[in-house]
Formats: structure tokens, sequence, C-alpha cells
């Protein structure tokens, strides 16, 4: 069985990790830290958000795009209007006007500044829905069994999310 968490974490490699903690000012630790909550969260966000025809055109549409096949350019260099698009359209469906909850909880988790967590949050958006639209479109999965996948899994990403977000 996919281990959907343990894969998602994965494709931020430890060169990645270093060179967004760089770009972000901030430790490498701690940064590491803050991907593993940011990920762990969006899987929650997925999850509560169900079954919809939006979030599914929204994976599918960065499946599509190939985000995976950019993910290091995603991490070290400025986010292409196209990146930026993916992730703002993932994020404005799944947090609506929660975005800045959500962030204050991941910051409040790590140690990190919101502003650092917001740009994380952007670098890891189109990430996350990439990897989630390959993952649909490559494996013919329904929505519904994503979220069963994710549902199923959560003891492997629980530990990292802040708790009023889990």
């Amino acid at each position: 069985m996919e281990q959907i968490y343990k894969s998602l974490r994965s494709l931020i490699t430890d060169d990645m990790t270093s060179e967004i903690a760089k770009r972000l000012n901030a430790k490498e630790p701690v940064i590491s830290q803050a991907i593993s909550a940011t990920f762990a969260g969006f899987l929650v966000l997925t999850q509560m958000n169900g079954d919809t025809p939006q979030l599914r055109n929204i994976f599918e549409e960065a499946g599509s795009l190939d985000v995976l096949g950019k993910i290091e350019s995603v991490c070290r260099e400025p986010l292409t209007p196209e990146t930026i698009s993916i992730g703002d359209n993932f994020l404005q469906h799944v947090l609506g006007d929660r975005a800045a909850g959500f962030t204050t909880w991941i910051s409040l988790a790590n140690g990190l500044p919101k502003v650092t967590i917001n740009t994380l949050v952007a670098i890891l958006a189109p990430v996350f829905v990439g990897y989630v639209g390959d993952k649909l479109l490559s494996n013919r999965w329904s929505m519904r069994k994503l979220l069963g996948l994710i549902s199923s899994q959560k003891g492997t990403y629980k530990k990292f999310i802040p708790e009023p977000v889990s």
C-alpha cells in the first residue's frame, strides 16, 4: 500500500531542505520539522474537505502540469506565476479564511515567524498538490480512495500536526 505521508515527505531531500532553510534564513532542523507539519496539515485539510469536484480538479490540473518534475526549482528558485496559482487554488479551497490559523499553529509549534511559515506553505502547496494530482492520474485513484488512504494512514503523520489542527 502506498504510504502517502512518507512518500510525500521524501520528495523534499536534505539538500532541498537546506536550500529552503537558506532561502528562509532559518535553521535546517526547524525547517525540516515545519515541512513535516505542513505536509501533515495538508493531508488533514484534504480529508476534512472531502470528495469535492473542485478539489479533484485542482489536484488533476497540478498532476497534469508535472509539478513534481520541477520540484527542485520550486524549492530553490522564486516561485513562477503558474506554481503560485496551483498552490493558491489549493490553499484557497481547503483553507479559505482559516489560512491565518493554519500558519499560526505551524509557526507556534516550530518557533518560526508567521511570515516564514507563509513562504514555506507557498513553496510546499504546489509540491503537495502536484504529488496528489500525480497519484490520482497515474494510479487512476478516485477521491474516495485517496481520502481513505489518508484516513487509514493518519498514524504515520499525526505526530507532526500541531494539536489544535489535528
